[in-house]
């Protein structure tokens, strides 16, 4: 009997982009305020807004010189748009109103079912918030998870992805269960290696 080896699948994932800037603070300020997400800071001139689909990095251009002087500008991106998904994007508009001083439209419907709405941020990176808004445009994005396109949990009981459909209310609670989990077991092993120790102690 000949048996067919399932082709391996893809050894390469989209999870970052990077923009490089001269004040990293205002940039990370003004993503905080129009995402409502916090920045995680790994040092002075990096820091990363994460995602449930992946990550905004946003660094100095004091890093530019590990990879390469000159290889990257600061505020002179004429092609890349950052985009978010969100779950209502004429609502974001309007809180966006009191945020954000260069919009390039208004929520628009376009042709490929997102409804989007651009704008530009401190350094005029183009940055889109969109909805789907069309059956075709809604069914791509509602059972896109996070590592697991297919929807599976691979049989192992652990509690499913993030859903890019679900709310960023959702995913801080799923990854607030998933932090209580964590603690929960600490704390059970702390106790068990202190009552462990207590025993060990009495029987000298």
């Amino acid at each position: 009997m000949t048996t067919h080896t399932p082709a391996p699948g893809p050894s390469i994932s989209l999870v970052s982009i990077r923009v490089i800037t001269d004040d990293v603070s205002r940039l990370v300020e003004f993503y905080e305020h129009v995402t409502g997400m916090p920045v995680h800071w790994s040092t002075p001139v990096f820091a990363e807004l994460q995602t449930p689909a992946g990550t905004l990095a946003i660094a100095g251009t004091q890093t530019v010189a590990l990879f390469g002087a000159g290889s990257a500008r600061p505020a002179d991106n004429h092609t890349a748009i950052i985009e978010f998904l969100v779950d209502d994007v004429d609502a974001e508009y309007d809180k966006l109103k009191q945020l954000v001083c260069d919009f390039v439209n208004e929520p628009t419907t376009m042709p490929w079912g997102n409804r989007s709405l651009l704008f530009r941020d401190p350094d005029g990176n183009l940055v889109n918030f969109f909805t789907p808004v069309t059956p075709d445009a809604i069914a791509k994005f509602r059972h896109t998870e996070l590592g697991d396109p297919s929807g599976s949990s691979s049989g192992t009981g652990r509690q499913p992805p993030f859903r890019h459909s679900d709310s960023v209310t959702d995913f801080r609670t799923h990854h607030s269960r998933a932090n209580g989990r964590f603690r929960y077991t600490v704390s059970r092993v702390a106790h068990s290696v202190v009552r462990g120790a207590r025993r060990s102690h009495a029987a000298r």
